[in-house]
């Protein structure tokens, strides 16, 4: 029976493999990565997957998360096999350390922006840093002539000490934005300083020291400062966006950032905490866009866990994403949003991505609910291009695993015939 089994899985890390190739022999770098992943998680061991599920990473735009990932496996090698990683992987993550750190092509300057450090006595006041830190980027998001590494890149080095050149190259940034934040009663004081990542040269710095009520104010100035260090021309547009309060009830954005700190944690009394602080956001600005879709998702995420009926949670999630476009058409995560219903619970492919170009259009750098579901998005239109189908399934999830039952079958003849 144990040899059978040990058959039977060789088997399927073959046909896995064979998918994997597949893939990226007809262009379809998206599904190819994710079978790579799901070589890698089933034999995390494997240097040679490590490796080339380390090469699908790096040619997703993955860059940080494919050195991340080389770490993790060498880490593992050396703590629980005791056996150093092989040359082949230590100079590939040279490779992209060494590629992150050349100046751009298009001659755009990158920007990531560390996780804010909370200074404040009160420990709880880590959700207006983060909040801080989020603000920063979708500020800087809005701005052409810059590429903003995403939250959920940055988000994991909260904490963590480290060389700031390592840093940039992990996370493939020229220059980095780090700060810390003080909080007491109704003043802060947020300090900022932009860094070359490659020489750790200062580029700009600034404290201020201000009441809360400006702290829209410093968010902009920041945003306008690192533009100016980094040399990027302004629009009128994007000068008009930056200086865009999004509401003007400071009470009403401190529940929204704490609305926001428990989405992140995404469990289900965490996120049914989240609707809460966001009703009590909107209860105290009905015009605050962002809290209508900050409570979207949150229902959303709850269909997902299961902890409400997906109808039900679908229903109200599209129309939080409505109801925040009628307030802001330009809201980069109301659009996300609802190309996350569209795709999720109506079936819209097509409408899903037009909503996650319009999102990514509006502010790449936008968190979740792009990278949830846009490449599953993009992966269905290509598909029904390719097979020019005329209507989607009833179903994605029952597709989608006929779709892998029927790869898997074909793989594995594939593998017997060989």
């Amino acid at each position: 029976m144990e040899a059978q089994r040990e058959r039977l899985a060789r088997e399927l890390a073959r046909a896995l493999e064979a998918l994997a190739e597949a893939a990226e022999g007809r262009g379809d770098a998206a599904e190819g990565l994710h079978w790579w992943r799901s070589l890698s998680a089933r034999d995390p061991y494997s240097t040679r997957i490590a490796l080339r599920l380390m090469r699908a990473l790096e040619g997703a735009g993955e860059r940080a998360e494919a050195l991340r990932h080389g770490q993790a496996h060498a880490r593992l090698l050396r703590d629980e096999l005791e056996v150093e990683p092989d040359a082949e992987l230590a100079a590939y993550s040279a490779e992209l350390r060494s590629a992150a750190q050349a100046p751009a092509d298009t001659g755009r300057r990158s920007v990531a922006v560390l996780p804010f450090e909370n200074l404040g006595s009160d420990p709880d006041s880590d959700y207006f840093a983060d909040g801080i830190t989020e603000d920063v980027i979708a500020q800087l998001a809005k701005l052409a002539g810059m590429r903003v590494i995403a939250r959920a890149s940055v988000m994991p080095f909260k904490g963590r000490r480290g060389g700031l050149r390592d840093i940039g190259a992990e996370l493939g940034a020229n220059t980095l934005l780090t700060g810390s934040v003080r909080r007491a009663t109704d003043r802060v004081r947020i300090v900022a300083q932009l860094v070359d990542a490659a020489t750790e040269e200062c580029l700009w710095s600034e404290t201020y020291d201000r009441r809360l009520l400006d702290v829209f104010a410093i968010q902009t100035d920041v945003a306008l400062n690192i533009a100016d260090a980094l040399r990027a021309r302004l629009s009128p547009d994007e000068r008009s966006r930056l200086h865009k309060r999004p509401t003007g009830d400071m009470e009403a954005y401190q529940l929204y950032l704490r609305g926001r700190y428990c989405q992140a944690r995404h469990g289900d009394a965490d996120t049914w905490q989240s609707i809460r602080y966001f009703e009590r956001a909107i209860e105290r600005d009905p015009g605050y866009a962002l809290a209508h879709a900050g409570r979207g998702l949150s229902y959303s995420q709850l269909a997902e866990n299961g902890a409400l009926d997906a109808r039900d949670a679908h229903r109200r999630a599209r129309d939080a994403a409505d109801r925040a476009l009628e307030l802001d058409p330009d809201l980069s995560e109301a659009h996300c949003l609802l190309g996350h219903t569209k795709f999720i619970s109506e079936f819209d492919w097509n409408g899903s991505e037009r909503a996650f170009r319009r999102a990514i259009e509006l502010s790449p750098a936008t968190p979740t609910p792009t990278t949830c579901t846009g490449a599953c998005a993009r992966r269905w239109s290509a598909m029904t291009r390719r097979s020019r189908c005329s209507r989607a399934p009833r179903s994605w999830t029952r597709w989608r695993t006929a779709r892998t039952s029927r790869r898997l079958t074909s793989a594995r003849a594939a593998t017997t015939r060989r």
